[in-house]
């Protein structure tokens, strides 16, 4: 049998509100849009309650998924899940309930989150590697891990943590008592990058991919089968949080592939001309950071804008553009997030059904990412371990800014690419693109070798 790509259709249900009328318009959908997978929201956006204890994942929203899951099998749709909820997007209104009794985030100017959990609580870590137990027993083929699952930009807080629990962690490292006010000073300070700021980086990279382990030993004794995937945001952001992309990815795979979710350039309502430069710079670097042996399912959004975005030719172009990053399959996020179901009126049925065949044709023929040619711009997943900062007074400037080559030179027309530089990384006779502070990230043997075999710009 050929290998398709795989039309995901993430959708919300309201264990609430559910109907037949509901029901029969999704699997109506699903059969005019040809699509593969429905998966399933738990806890979305409007409908979130905050952190699900187990009883109301068991009570509420697993019975009403497998409800629709068996219908949905009998045409040989497979279901997933996507949990809306590791860390928390932001507070939204919501406390952490007494019953799991989790500490909060604590970002770096003292600012306390009501919901957002503390990632080194061993009672987050318990709860959250049990909860996503509680979905494995559904069987999904796909159980996501939303892009809350990071250290910053949980509103109302920025880059966190800095609770007292994380303190206690750094002051050990440092080998003596130092308060917030004066770790986050040396963390941001200008000049040649501190010890605080190496120990804060390998912190946040070590936790998160000690709970993305426990999760995954969690899901696989359970369902086996079942693939865990990351839904990542801006990959700068993410070298702010000393993401280690092989480390992470590798602990949530198991024996499976990776599974990502890079977002495409739409997730804000943008024109043509910055999608494609976007496109560029972000989508196609988290999937070159993600690595080739992975399965890519970019992410179409679509539901919570103006007609433009919603518009059939510009959601055509979004989703048969995704050939480029060697996708295996896209994340549809077309209608809303309260429950509400298919909306008809949009057409996108016709539209998905008259692009399969073309984009089955794609994933036949899957672009090969290693093999591509012309400029290599060179990326560092360690960026903001290395660059230097001028004020040291906000964390953005932690920010690395080595991906400027794509948009420009992709807006171009010249052949491009990002390229993940790492300790073992060889280059002879390529033209290489580096901007930012890229070469702090190397010593200086790696930059005398790298400017005599190279034609750098």
């Amino acid at each position: 049998m050929a290998e398709t790509y795989q039309y995901s259709l993430r959708f919300a249900i309201d264990p609430f509100n559910w109907n037949e009328e509901r029901a029969k318009k999704l699997i109506k959908f699903c059969q005019e849009a040809r699509i593969d997978n429905v998966v399933f929201f738990i806890n979305p956006e409007e409908l979130n309650q905050g952190h699900l204890t187990i009883d109301q994942v068991r009570t509420h929203w697993l019975p009403t998924v497998a409800k629709v899951s068996k219908r949905l099998a009998e045409m040989d749709i497979t279901t997933s899940l996507n949990p809306w909820t590791t860390l928390m997007h932001s507070d939204r209104g919501q406390k952490v309930s007494p019953e799991l009794g989790f500490g909060t985030m604590v970002d770096y100017r003292g600012q306390h989150a009501e919901s957002i959990a503390c990632p080194a609580d061993p009672r987050w870590v318990e709860y959250i590697a049990d909860i996503y137990g509680e979905y494995a027993k559904l069987q999904p083929k796909e159980l996501w891990l939303e892009d809350d699952f990071r250290h910053y930009n949980h509103t109302p807080i920025k880059l966190a943590c800095f609770c007292e629990r994380h303190m206690k962690i750094y002051s050990e490292k440092l080998g003596r008592k130092v308060t917030r006010t004066e770790f986050v000073k040396k963390l941001l300070q200008p000049g040649e990058p501190t010890l605080e700021r190496k120990i804060y980086l390998s912190v946040a990279r070590v936790e998160m991919k000690k709970v993305a382990r426990l999760i995954q030993k969690t899901v696989a004794r359970i369902s086996p089968t079942t693939r865990l995937g990351l839904m990542s945001s801006f990959p700068e952001w993410h070298a702010v949080e000393g993401r280690d992309w092989d480390g992470l990815f590798d602990s949530l795979s198991g024996t499976h592939l990776r599974v990502s979710r890079p977002h495409l350039p739409a997730y804000n309502e943008v024109s043509p001309l910055q999608y494609s430069r976007d496109f560029e710079r972000y989508s196609r670097v988290t999937t070159e950071l993600v690595g080739k042996n992975s399965d890519v399912y970019p992410e179409l959004e679509s539901y919570m804008y103006s007609p433009f975005v919603k518009s059939r030719m510009f959601t055509k172009l979004q989703l048969e553009s995704t050939q480029m990053l060697g996708a295996t399959g896209i994340l549809l996020n077309l209608f809303d997030m309260m429950g509400n179901g298919i909306d008809e009126t949009y057409g996108y049925a016709e539209l998905l059904a008259e692009s399969k065949d073309l984009m089955n044709l794609g994933t036949q023929h899957r672009l090969n990412l290693e093999q591509l040619d012309g400029v290599k711009v060179l990326v560092s997943q360690d960026a903001s371990f290395n660059l230097q900062t001028t004020r040291g007074e906000n964390p953005e400037e932690l920010l690395p800014k080595e991906y400027s080559w794509l948009s420009l030179l992709g807006s171009l027309g010249v052949a491009c690419k990002p390229e993940k530089w790492t300790n073992t990384s060889n280059f002879e006779n390529e033209v290489l693109a580096v901007s930012g502070q890229f070469f702090n990230n190397l010593n200086d043997e790696q930059i005398t070798a790298l400017l005599k075999k190279m034609s750098c710009f």
